[in-house]
C-alpha cells in the first residue's frame, strides 16, 4: 500500500498534476469568493430596490391624494357657478317678463279700433291665465327661502379646509403605503404646516367669475345647462299663456334678452361664491415645488452593520476610517419627486381665457405623477438639506410611531440617528448648487441616480 502511494505520488510530481489541481482549488476558491460577494452585493440591492420601490409608491400615492382633492375642488366650483347661475335665473326671470307684460299692455290701444291686436291679446291672455299674479307669488316665495348664501358658504368652506387639509392626508396616505411597500420610515418635504409649500397652491377668484359671463358657451359647459333650464321655464310661461285662452300668439321667452340677468349678477354673487384657482401655474422652479413633493424612505437593514461590514471592513489593526466617511450604519435611504399635473389635453379649448383662470377652474383633470428629481435647467428655490432638515421635525416622530405601529424587529434608535446624521453631514450638502455643463448651468443633481 505505502509503495502504491509512493508511485502515484512521484507520478504526479512527474507531471505536475499536482500544479494543476492546485490551480483548479484555486479556481474553485476564487469562483466561490465571487458569489459570495455577489450575494452580499444582491442583499445590498434588494435593499435598495426595496427602499426606492417604496419611495417611488409614497410619492405617487401622495400626488394622486393631492390631485384627488384638487379635482375635488374644481367639482365645487362647478358647483358655485351653478347655484350662482341657477339663482340669478330665478331673481331676474319674472322681473323680466313683468316688464315684457307691461310694455305688451302699454301697447293695448282703446277705442272703436285697435291695430295691436297681438299685444293686446298677449296681456290679456296673461291676466287671463293669473300668470303675472301666480308667479309674483311664487318669486316672491323663491326670494324669502333663498338659500344661495348659506349654500356658496358651506362650498367655499369646504374648499378651503381641503385645500389645507389636502397636505396631511396626502403624508398619512405616503407612509401608509410606503411602508406596505418595504420601507420602515417615509418623510417628505414640504411638511403640511409649511405655510409657503405645503398647502395646496389655490387662491380665491372674483366672485364674478362664477357668474356665466367670463366664458362663453364654448368655455363653460354649465352656461349651456343653465340656458337650457332658463328656457324651460319661460318656455313653462309661454304654454300657460296660450294653452287656456288660446289668443297670445307670442310669449316672454322670445322678448326677454338673457343679457338683462347678467347685469347684477357680479353685484349680487357673496364673496363666497369666488371660485378657487390654481396660482401656481407656471414651470417657474418655485411653481413646480408647490405643486411636487420630496419623499425620503428609509430601510432598516442591520446586516449592514454586521456581517456585510465586517465581510467588506478595513482591518482595524491597519486602518480605523473615521466615521464621516463610511457608509451608513443600519439602512438604506432613497428618495423620490412626484407631482400633481393638469394636462393640456384635459382641457376643452377655450377662447377668452388662458392660464391660472383657464378652463381648468370648473374641469376636474387632474392626475399624479412621478416626476425626475430635478428637471434640465431646473434650479430648486430650495437647498436640499434644508428640504431634509424640514422633513426630520415631523420625520423624527413619525418614524417612532411607524417603527412601532408595524412591528420592527431588533430595530437600532442608535443606528437610525446616526444614518440621519450621515444623511445632513454627507448627501444632502452635497445636493446643492450649479455646474458648468458644456457652457449650460445645470444643478447638480440634474440626472441624478436615486
Amino acid at each position: 500500500m505505502k509503495e502504491l502511494i509512493s508511485r502515484t505520488l512521484e507520478r504526479f510530481h512527474k507531471s505536475q498534476s499536482g500544479a494543476v489541481a492546485l490551480l483548479c482549488l484555486a479556481s474553485l476558491l476564487i469562483l466561490f469568493m465571487c458569489a459570495l460577494i455577489m450575494y452580499d452585493a444582491s442583499l445590498v440591492i434588494r435593499g435598495k430596490t426595496d427602499a426606492h420601490m417604496a419611495a417611488d409608491t409614497a410619492a405617487y400615492s401622495q400626488a394622486s391624494v393631492e390631485a384627488r382633492s384638487m379635482n375635488m375642488i374644481a367639482f365645487a366650483n362647478v358647483g358655485k357657478r351653478t347655484i350662482v347661475g341657477i339663482h340669478n335665473m330665478y331673481y331676474f326671470q319674472y322681473p323680466m317678463y313683468l316688464i315684457w307684460w307691461l310694455g305688451q299692455c302699454s301697447k293695448c290701444c282703446c277705442g272703436w279700433y285697435c291695430g295691436c291686436w297681438t299685444e293686446c291679446f298677449n296681456c290679456f291672455g296673461n291676466l287671463i291665465d293669473g300668470s303675472p299674479i301666480m308667479e309674483a307669488i311664487d318669486w316672491a316665495s323663491f326670494l324669502g327661502n333663498d338659500d344661495l348664501e348659506q349654500n356658496l358658504e358651506d362650498l367655499d368652506t369646504f374648499q378651503d379646509d381641503l385645500r389645507e387639509y389636502a397636505a396631511y392626508w396626502g403624508v398619512g396616505e405616503a407612509m401608509v403605503r410606503g411602508v406596505r411597500n418595504g420601507a420602515n420610515m417615509i418623510t417628505n418635504f414640504p411638511a403640511p404646516d409649511n405655510s409657503e409649500y405645503g398647502p395646496l397652491p389655490l387662491e380665491r377668484g372674483n366672485p364674478s367669475e362664477s357668474c356665466l359671463t367670463p366664458t362663453p358657451l364654448a368655455d363653460n359647459p354649465v352656461t349651456l345647462v343653465t340656458l337650457i333650464e332658463w328656457y324651460a321655464n319661460f318656455q313653462d310661461l309661454k304654454d300657460r299663456s296660450t294653452s287656456s285662452p288660446n289668443i297670445a300668439s307670442e310669449g316672454p321667452a322670445e322678448r326677454v334678452n338673457i343679457a338683462y340677468s347678467f347685469l347684477a349678477c357680479p353685484l349680487m354673487t357673496p364673496d363666497e361664491g369666488a371660485p378657487f384657482f390654481n396660482a401656481a401655474d407656471s414651470n417657474s422652479s418655485e411653481h413646480m415645488l408647490q405643486r411636487s413633493n420630496y419623499v425620503w424612505s428609509y430601510k432598516h437593514t442591520p446586516d449592514n452593520d454586521g456581517i456585510l461590514r465586517n465581510n467588506y471592513m478595513f482591518m482595524s489593526k491597519e486602518y480605523t476610517p473615521p466615521s464621516n466617511v463610511t457608509m451608513p450604519k443600519t439602512g438604506i435611504w432613497s428618495i423620490a419627486r412626484s407631482e400633481f399635473y393638469f394636462p393640456p389635453s384635459n382641457k376643452p379649448d377655450t377662447i377668452l381665457f388662458d392660464g391660472a383662470h383657464d378652463m381648468w377652474m370648473f374641469h376636474p383633470g387632474w392626475y399624479g405623477k412621478i416626476r425626475p428629481t430635478t428637471l434640465p435647467r431646473e434650479e430648486p428655490p430650495v437647498d436640499h438639506d434644508e428640504m431634509f432638515d424640514e422633513s426630520l421635525e415631523l420625520g423624527r416622530d413619525m418614524a417612532q410611531g411607524q417603527f412601532f405601529i408595524f412591528a420592527v424587529d431588533n430595530f437600532d434608535f442608535m443606528g437610525f440617528q446616526n444614518d440621519i446624521r450621515y444623511m445632513q453631514r454627507n448627501v444632502t450638502p452635497a445636493m446643492k448648487g450649479m455646474v458648468d455643463n458644456g457652457g449650460e448651468d445645470r444643478h447638480i443633481t440634474d440626472g441624478m441616480s436615486r
